[in-house]
């Protein structure tokens, strides 16, 4: 009877401790789930698809090969997989002449995607040719061409493209069109959250902190009780497409989307998805209410989910991974800005200053918005560790003490008073 009661003791408690662990060891359980919908989402995606082929070729709802798709392919290791090979668009020859900067960065991220070569050759030329746009710092007239140039000439020069642009100038441009609510929007006054999470990547790529900052602030401030994200432009809604770019960028933003600030937006975004994998548009069309923009789940809004969806899974955004940001070597804030001198080194700080300012080098420290690992996740391991011990430890006192040689009735030991019959 004790020893049953001390295998339950013992399995209850090591459960407790492994609770505990995971909650400290960074494994996210919440990214498990987002990767599953992921691969549950594109075999939904991957159905429409085979769906669409028999549709004609002037059909609005027939879907084509895209760079989008690719991201998610991509992130799910299904690019080189032939039951995918539909989904993965052929080259464009006419890009490079189109003279259309976001067209042009789209056929760039496509070929990078695909693992295309970069230091000669078509893609190299092709990358060279939308760097060659660039007149004042400007890839063109809206924030959309600017934001594109610069993610593909990025994650291009990442893979060797060589192709020179002006990097600083091009990230003033799009920090330009920043509103003053924090948010992009080239149709009209007040930020929108899809073209705000856009212009995140790019803002990141190009060392826009100050604007980056803003943004993720007008992002902060768009968050509705429900988790949506719903901008201050005149077409703001709350939708799917809206919610993927805007946790995108949020994701660009170093921003950790299992934060206690985060998680109801992520929450919102799960919710348009359906059984099948897809997702809809907004609520409406997903209730079937009437004068709904959509009647069924349609592609944009089920890939864009699925690549907000991947990010927040990898807990990176694509672009930026492919572009070699996380690649680079943090500067320390405290010798970030500062001259050199030959004034002796200051004292270390206190414990108590080491406490409330940690390193920028300490790999230990939460991501940005993290809520840190709380005290009663140490209070878990602590119990769980010092019951366990004991547990394991209680019943060889027992036994010992009540052996013959400490006074014991037998061999065995007297039976435990708390033993029933």
């Amino acid at each position: 009877m004790r020893n049953m009661q001390t295998k339950g003791l013992l399995t209850a408690l090591t459960a407790l401790l492994l609770t505990a662990v995971i909650a400290l060891g960074g494994f996210s359980a919440a990214a498990a789930v987002e990767q599953g919908n992921v691969l549950k989402g594109l075999e939904g995606y991957k159905a429409a698809f085979e769906a669409s082929f028999a549709l004609p070729e002037d059909d609005e709802s027939k879907l084509y090969p895209d760079v989008w798709g690719l991201y998610v392919l991509a992130r799910t290791d299904k690019m080189d997989d032939g039951a995918y090979s539909f989904m993965v668009p052929a080259a464009d020859p006419n890009a490079a002449g189109s003279g259309i900067a976001s067209s042009m960065a789209t056929e760039v991220l496509g070929a990078a995607l695909k693992g295309g070569d970069f230091t000669q050759g078509e893609n190299s030329a092709l990358a060279k040719a939308l760097a060659a746009l660039q007149q004042d710092g400007a890839f063109g007239e809206s924030s959309y061409d600017n934001i594109w140039a610069v993610i593909a000439l990025e994650v291009a020069n990442a893979a060797g493209a060589g192709a020179g642009y002006d990097k600083a100038a091009a990230g003033g441009v799009i920090a330009s069109f920043q509103q003053e609510d924090g948010g992009f929007n080239d149709f009209g006054e007040g930020g929108e959250v899809d073209s705000t999470g856009m212009a995140m990547i790019a803002l990141a790529l190009t060392d826009q902190s100050a604007a980056l900052e803003k943004a993720v602030s007008f992002m902060e401030q768009s968050m509705q009780e429900d988790g949506n994200l719903v901008g201050n432009g005149e077409w703001s809604s709350a939708n799917s497409c809206s919610q993927a770019y805007g946790i995108m960028g949020l994701v660009a933003a170093g921003e950790s989307m299992s934060a206690k600030r985060w998680s109801a937006a992520v929450d919102a975004l799960l919710a348009y998805q359906d059984a099948a994998g897809c997702f809809w548009y907004d609520a409406a069309s997903q209730n079937g209410e009437e004068g709904a923009f959509y009647t069924a789940p349609d592609s944009i809004s089920t890939i864009q989910g699925l690549m907000a969806l991947s990010d927040i899974a990898a807990g990176n955004s694509l672009w930026l991974d492919m572009a070699g940001y996380y690649d680079k070597e943090p500067v320390p804030e405290s010798t970030a800005a500062e001259p050199e001198t030959t004034e002796p080194v200051l004292e270390q700080p206190s414990s108590q200053q080491a406490e409330t300012e940690p390193s920028a080098q300490d790999s230990s420290n939460p991501k940005t918005g993290d809520e840190g690992v709380s005290w009663i996740v140490w209070v878990l391991i602590g119990a769980a560790v010092v019951a366990i011990v004991f547990a394991v430890a209680a019943p060889a006192i027992w036994k010992r003490k009540n052996s013959p040689q400490n006074g014991g009735q037998n061999g065995e030991g007297t039976q435990d008073p708390g033993d029933g019959e």
